[in-house]
């Protein structure tokens, strides 16, 4: 490759052929461009599906707005229950108080779970 020997194989710039370079995050691995595990490729970059909430699990999978992505799969944040495809923290919940669904009464909050009079 320019004049040079070059292991195709492996070097990244010059990766299965002379001048074919791997994006910035890839690394050459037997000629093909390939993320380090335990990334995936998604839309040519390398990315953690175990953690990232836009390819959760695998590429493309969208964990809703309020959901994050624990181990590869969309869960609410702990201290946060799903209740009506939302996370919640049923602690403070007016609408969700202890539990999901457990609505406090007019002039009431939610207070660690119980629903308190003013």
């Amino acid at each position: 490759c320019g004049g040079r020997c070059i292991n195709t194989n492996n070097d990244p710039t010059n990766c299965g052929s002379c001048g074919t370079a791997c994006p910035a995050t890839f690394s050459c691995r037997g000629g093909a461009c390939a993320c380090n595990a335990p990334l995936s490729a998604c839309g040519g970059r390398c990315i953690n599906t175990n953690n990232d909430a836009a390819n959760c699990g695998s590429c493309g999978n969208a964990c809703p707005a309020t959901q994050s992505c624990i181990g590869g799969r969309c869960s609410c944040p702990p201290q946060n229950s799903l209740c009506g495809g939302r996370c919640t923290n049923t602690n403070f919940d007016p609408n969700n108080c202890g539990r999901c669904n457990v609505r406090c009464g007019a002039r009431q909050f939610c207070v660690f779970g119980a629903c308190r009079g003013l």
